[in-house]
């Protein structure tokens, strides 16, 4: 079983107290409609009888003042017969007769209980029930009386004394109210916490710090409030108002954001941060709210943002800044051939705030799942971090849709937007397995819609005066301004690597070979430092083309070549190996080592018409070592 966790089993509690005081109130009103309306009161009358001497005939007079033991034991033995005479049918006819009593003998019977106080005693107590105190009374009486003479009748004996006849009770011996509202109050305490405790085991969902980082394994980079404010202006406006959110920094909500930019610019692992992946368990969780709000924080510490809606499926930034949806991300998929500055750039929107761009998600495709897969979204991303200082990827909801998981082998970060209250722990953990399977890169969570209230916040601090500076000190910069800086600057060598193939698909054809080769061998994903190169199948490569060579000299049999030309083409090929470890350079070495292999294997063809024996030699000996 699951160990509770007792802070958060008491936060389930405290945030259930309204609940827990409505059963714990209605317990007790149940209890008192019980206790005075529904439970009927009854009255119990009782009657003792002792079995004292026993006298053979009724006119004789006893003799001794004491009764002797032979007395005590017939007494005794008779005990449970006298039982069976009190409740006998002739008995109850007569009581019921003499009475004019409306009941059938087996409920006058259910009504009678008879007590033998001690097991084998000579006393007898007599107890009758009934709603009617003064009946009960009457009929204790009457049962102990006629008792009386059946058993003189009967036995011929006289040894049944009444001690006390039955008196009239004055108070309903089935109820006590209070014992029967302290009753329904405990049902309610225990009623109440079984609801605290089948909402801890049940509910599942995101509601602290310690889910995140405990439960699912992710750190917790940022929790964005939502006071009453935010939810009102965004049940009017929800796309609009979340774009003027931060640009009002009295909005309690735009310190959470500048914290979530501050969390992602001096971590450890971000220090070379370049773009960020925006995902989500599902739909509603804010995923795009906080894409557009920390974009606007980075844009406010004077960083030029590019904002790419790849939800191509329900992009909604178009809505927040209020810019055509027209060419955007899903049309440069399907156009574009020459990826570079000039050809992106025409893709990109300018917004109403200083230092935000925008790609839209564009006309809806039939294939986005296709297109977002495609190579050409990863030379897109390394042309947007040679533009833009920070690109953010609004991605798509991660178990609706497998988009943001196919872009992770591009981005440096992924944010996993959770909803308060509504994102489920095992959701997210299925979000965070799958990402790891397919990337390395950092992977954090953001608690989204966290209620707080107004007064929690505080002052404003030193929003309002640093607000306005920064609006002085920011400009609105166009699109064009952003691609001359970028051509200006030193490109990576990345970007130089793009270069060449673009130049070379230019002149060559999509369809060349030797760029077919370079592009298959790569992956399609021509990336330096910030979009990593990913062979993920180096030593299968590298052992086709052991295979390949093999295959080679056993179809050409006088084909030859001597041991030292066959260890320069087993160190060629080893050296693949050292490429994981070299990422700055890995374009430069992959083509490298792809001419020294066509270098090689020229000259393996020119080397033909060599002797026979040796080529059987190499064959043995290599199978030997290999």
């Amino acid at each position: 079983m699951e160990e509770i966790d007792l802070k958060r089993m008491s936060k389930t509690f405290f945030s259930l107290k309204w609940w827990i005081m409505i059963i714990i109130i209605l317990s007790c009103v149940a209890g008192y409609c019980y206790s005075y309306i529904y439970k009927n009161p009854k009255y119990k009358a009782d009657s003792t009888i002792v079995l004292t001497q026993i006298v053979s005939d009724s006119s004789q007079t006893q003799t001794n003042e004491s009764i002797t033991t032979s007395d005590i034991t017939i007494n005794k033995s008779l005990v449970k017969d006298y039982y069976k005479i009190i409740t006998n049918s002739s008995v109850l006819k007569e009581v019921l007769v003499e009475l004019d009593l409306h009941y059938t003998e087996n409920q006058l019977k259910k009504m009678i209980n008879v007590i033998n106080d001690v097991d084998s005693s000579s006393v007898l107590t007599i107890e009758v029930s009934s709603e009617n105190p003064e009946e009960a009374q009457k009929i204790t009486n009457k049962v102990a009386q006629l008792f009386t003479n059946k058993v003189e009748e009967v036995y011929k004996i006289n040894n049944v004394n009444i001690l006390n006849e039955a008196e009239l009770p004055e108070e309903p011996y089935n109820i006590n109210h209070t014992k029967d509202l302290l009753m329904f109050f405990v049902l309610g305490v225990f009623a109440s916490g079984a609801l605290v405790l089948l909402v801890y085991m049940l509910d599942t969902t995101i509601k602290e710090d310690v889910d995140i980082e405990s439960s699912v394994g992710l750190p917790l980079i940022g929790i964005i409030p939502l006071n009453v404010n935010d939810i009102n202006k965004r049940k009017n406006k929800r796309n609009s108002s979340e774009v003027k959110l931060l640009e009002e920094s009295r909005i309690h909500s735009s310190e959470a954001f500048r914290t979530l930019r501050t969390n992602l610019t001096f971590s450890q692992k971000n220090r070379n941060m370049k773009n960020i992946l925006m995902t989500s368990s599902f739909s509603g969780e804010g995923k795009s709210y906080v894409s557009t709000n920390l974009a606007i924080a980075f844009a406010n510490s004077n960083k030029r943002v590019i904002l790419v809606d790849a939800d191509m499926r329900r992009g909604v930034q178009y809505k927040k800044f209020k810019i055509p949806n027209s060419k955007g991300l899903s049309n440069a998929l399907t156009e574009l051939k020459a990826i570079n500055f000039d050809t992106v750039s025409k893709y990109i929107k300018e917004t109403k705030v200083p230092n935000v761009h925008v790609i839209t998600a564009g006309d809806t495709p039939t294939n986005p799942s296709e297109l977002i897969s495609s190579s050409k979204i990863a030379r897109i991303i390394e042309v947007l971090d040679n533009m833009y200082d920070i690109v953010i990827i609004d991605g798509t909801p991660s178990i609706l849709v497998s988009d943001s998981i196919a872009l992770a082998k591009y981005v440096d970060n992924i944010i996993v937007v959770t909803e308060y209250k509504q994102s489920k722990i095992e959701n997210v953990k299925k979000v965070k397995k799958a990402f790891e399977n397919v990337s390395t890169v950092s992977i954090g969570a953001v608690i989204n819609k966290v209620p707080r209230e107004e007064s929690s916040y505080g002052n404003y601090y030193y929003g309002e005066k640093n607000s306005e500076k920064l609006k002085e000190e920011q400009r609105y910069i166009s699109v064009k301004e952003i691609v001359e800086d970028a051509k200006n600057r030193k490109p990576t060598s990345a970007m130089d690597y793009v270069a060449e193939i673009q130049e070379e698909e230019e002149t060559q054809g999509e369809g060349s070979t030797e760029i077919g080769a370079v592009k298959e061998y790569t992956g399609g994903q021509p990336r330096g430092g910030l979009v990593e190169y990913k062979i993920e199948n180096i030593y299968n490569e590298i052992s086709s083309l052991k295979s390949i060579f093999i295959k080679y000299m056993m179809m050409n049999s006088e084909n030859a070549i001597s041991k030292e030309e066959f260890n320069e083409l087993k160190k060629s090929m080893e050296s693949l190996k050292v490429i994981e470890s070299k990422q700055d350079d890995y374009s430069k070495e992959v083509k490298a080592e792809i001419e020294e292999l066509k270098n090689i294997t020229q000259n393996l063809v020119e080397e033909k018409k060599k002797n026979d024996e040796k080529i059987k030699k190499f064959i043995e000996d290599y199978r030997n070592r290999f």
